[in-house]
């Protein structure tokens, strides 16, 4: 399939349109003329950035702190995990 050549809706998923249906228009884009694609460059990275992955990052912060990469994690977020009984 040609990502060009879309059937469906690409916000409701209505079959029969080739961009963005009517209503889905009306309801998400107050009847503004938008276009399913984005047009834009991607923005260039450094060498330094694109070789730099979340899993380096955490690896090194393991080896600083002597924990494993569960414990890490754990670590990194906990605070988060507190408010997790009020929701």
């Amino acid at each position: 399939m040609n990502l060009n050549e879309l059937k469906y809706c690409p916000g409701t998923l209505a079959k029969g349109f080739s961009t963005y249906s009517p209503g889905c228009l009306r309801n998400l884009f107050n009847n503004k003329k938008v276009n399913h694609f984005l047009s834009y460059e991607p923005p260039q990275q450094s060498e330094e950035v694109a070789e730099n992955s979340a899993l380096d990052e955490l690896k090194a912060q393991t080896k600083k702190s002597n924990r494993s990469i569960l414990d890490q994690i754990t670590f990194e977020n906990y605070s988060y995990y507190l408010g997790f009984d009020k929701l």
